[in-house]
């Protein structure tokens, strides 16, 4: 039976290099994608929009309605592509305290809270996973304190199957957000 020809050293070199092309190539793809996929879930923001006293960025293509059955909520914001939702909404300090909300840091049975900047003042966003009957769910909630002890509630709503990536993204969303609040005295 023939043997094959030893293969020469320049055909070795060649078909590692080959190799080393298509694993770069396989690396840079993936990066790319990944860039793209964050890119999705970290929308641009639009030009600022006023409801009522207050004036703040949403993202863009977001579709967005001001009417509601609540009449705490200002408007709701939702994302067509990920399915997140955002509700923007003024209440009294009696119901924020009611939903077991904070205007300080506090953490504990799932929940997680920070000092985040909203508008000129400080404010904290809490991060919670619920879960009912229906869905599986992040509840993503930035407040702060206002006058006449009112409080302003930005509250995203990101889907359980997006997991941490979907709430990271999510949690810097949504300080972008709160950061672009401006509230006007009357």
């Amino acid at each position: 039976m023939p043997r094959a020809a030893a293969e020469s050293r320049f055909r070795r070199l060649m078909m590692q290099a080959i190799m080393w092309i298509v694993l770069a190539g396989t690396v840079g793809l993936a990066a790319v994608v990944n860039h793209a996929r964050q890119q999705d879930l970290s929308p641009s923001l639009g030009q600022p929009r006023s409801f009522g006293l207050i004036t703040l960025r949403l993202p863009d293509d977001w579709r967005i309605s001001d009417s509601s059955q609540d009449p705490g909520v200002l408007l709701i914001a939702w994302d067509p592509v990920f399915d997140r939702q955002l509700i923007v909404s003024e209440h009294g300090i009696g119901l924020f305290d009611l939903l077991g909300l904070s205007t300080e840091p506090r953490s504990g049975a799932g929940r997680r809270t920070e000092r985040i900047q909203v508008g000129d003042d400080q404010g904290v966003l809490s991060i919670q996973h619920e879960v009912d009957e229906q869905q599986d769910y992040y509840r993503l909630s930035a407040a702060r304190g206002l006058r006449g002890g009112r409080v302003l509630l930005l509250t995203l709503i990101v889907p359980g199957q997006m997991q941490s990536r979907g709430v990271e993204s999510g949690r810097e969303l949504l300080k972008r957000v709160a950061a672009s609040v401006r509230i006007h005295t009357r």
